[in-house]
C-alpha cells in the first residue's frame, strides 16, 4: 500500500478504499501512532461498551435455551411478583411480561423466528418457564396463559 515499514498499516489508503473514515478508528490510529501497545485492546472496548446492555433494577434475569424444534426461555421473578397478576404475550421475535413490580413490562428478543400462539407457559418455584415452537408465526403478540 506504501513504502511504510511492513510493521505498520497504512489506514490512510484503507479509509480511501472504503469511501471514508472508519468508525471508532480516530482513537485507535492515534494511540497507535504513540506507540501505544494496548489500541486494539482499546478499541474493542469502545466497540462492547457501545453494544453492552447493563444490569437495572427492572432486568428479569432469563435464560434462553434452544433445541432444534423449540425455543425455551426462563425467567427467574422476583418473590414480591404476583404470577396471577402476570400477562404474558408473544410474537414472532420476541416475549413480553406484563403486571410486573409497578406497573412495569419486560421484553427479550428471542434469537429464531417462532410460532407464537404455540406458546406454552408455566410458573414453578418462582421460575416462568416458556416454551415456543420455532418458526415464523407474524408481527402481531398472542396472550398465552400461566398456569399456577
Amino acid at each position: 500500500m506504501s513504502d511504510k515499514s511492513s510493521d505498520s498499516f497504512d489506514w490512510k489508503t484503507l479509509e480511501k478504499l472504503l469511501g471514508g473514515p472508519l468508525p471508532f478508528m480516530a482513537e485507535a490510529v492515534k494511540q497507535r501512532t504513540q506507540g501505544e501497545p494496548s489500541w486494539v485492546e482499546n478499541y474493542v472496548k469502545q466497540i462492547l461498551q457501545g453494544t453492552s446492555r447493563r444490569n437495572t433494577k427492572s432486568e428479569i434475569e432469563h435464560e434462553i435455551i434452544e433445541s432444534s424444534n423449540d425455543l425455551t426461555v426462563k425467567l427467574k421473578l422476583p418473590d414480591k411478583v404476583n404470577p396471577r397478576s402476570l400477562k404474558l404475550l408473544v410474537n414472532h421475535n420476541s416475549i413480553k411480561l406484563n403486571g410486573l413490580f409497578e406497573g412495569k413490562s419486560h421484553i427479550i428478543r428471542l434469537p429464531k423466528p417462532v410460532i407464537g400462539e404455540s406458546a406454552k407457559a408455566v410458573f414453578k418455584k418462582g421460575v416462568l418457564i416458556v416454551r415456543i415452537p420455532k418458526e415464523y408465526g407474524g408481527d402481531f403478540f398472542n396472550e398465552i396463559r400461566i398456569r399456577v
